[in-house]
């Protein structure tokens, strides 16, 4: 959902998450609401009240909710947004996107492997190929198979 400056998945899961969402969010009044003062969450309130956070979340910065979520235990997480992907320390650091040089378009971008090995390191072997670049291949492998 949108934050006042990003993106943000807030996950509450317990009425007491919500009540502390809607009281950081500057909304007492649905942090008074009847559905999130039970002992559960019904799951017909479910809908709405995701609207209402929804709606609330714009109020704060996403590092602001990050903080809010922390000190309250509500399941929180930021958005990486794509066009900002590239710069992020974690992706960087974690070559999560790598630049290859492919033979025929240069240098591209590619998904990093994510799990390392010590033992036995992954790399990248093969580049996604063109359009139609192993037509050949697969219909003469299919009609051996005729």
């Amino acid at each position: 959902m949108p934050t006042r400056d990003g993106l943000a998945c807030v996950m509450p899961y317990n009425p007491r998450n919500f009540r502390d969402f809607f009281a950081a969010a500057g909304r007492p009044d649905l942090a008074e609401d009847p559905r999130v003062n039970g002992d559960t969450i019904h799951d017909a309130d479910i809908d709405p009240l995701v609207e209402l956070i929804e709606e609330c979340a714009p109020s704060l910065t996403t590092a602001e909710w990050e903080r809010v979520c922390a000190k309250h235990s509500i399941p929180m997480a930021a958005v990486l947004e794509l066009d900002r992907a590239a710069e992020d320390p974690y992706v960087r650091e974690g070559h999560l996107l790598d630049v290859v040089d492919h033979p025929s378009e240069g240098a591209t971008r590619s998904i990093g492997i994510p799990v390392r090995f010590a033992a036995t390191p992954a790399s990248v072997r093969r580049l996604a190929p063109l359009p139609g670049e192993h037509t050949d291949e697969v219909l003469r492998e299919l009609a051996d198979r005729a």
